[in-house]
């Protein structure tokens, strides 16, 4: 697992990549959102179910390790953690504009 700080950093190219909490399944990461000219996303919108408006906005911030190998998105914090989130700590919206 590698976090890096270039333009193809896994991070940076995880869209579709499965997210998990410990060892359970968050979801399926949506797209990575950026901020100004950073080339590492300063969150990911992870799709948490099938219905509308089943996305989480994670911040970057929690992500533990990225396998670019098995398409897997580690979080360093629990799914009760996460739960606890106020959608306002990831500094954007589930759209992807900043709040």
């Amino acid at each position: 697992m590698t976090r890096g700080v270039t333009a193809d950093s896994p991070l940076a190219c995880c869209h579709g990549f499965a997210v998990t909490a410990g060892d359970a399944f968050v979801g399926v990461v949506e797209t990575p959102v950026f901020t100004g000219t950073r080339l590492e996303p300063e969150s990911l919108v992870v799709r948490t179910g099938s219905g509308a408006g089943s996305f989480r906005v994670v911040p970057a911030a929690l992500v533990a390790g990225v396998d670019a190998e098995r398409q897997t998105v580690t979080l360093g914090a629990t799914v009760e953690e996460l739960e606890r989130l106020d959608p306002a700590t990831a500094g954007v919206a589930a759209t992807g504009a900043r709040s």
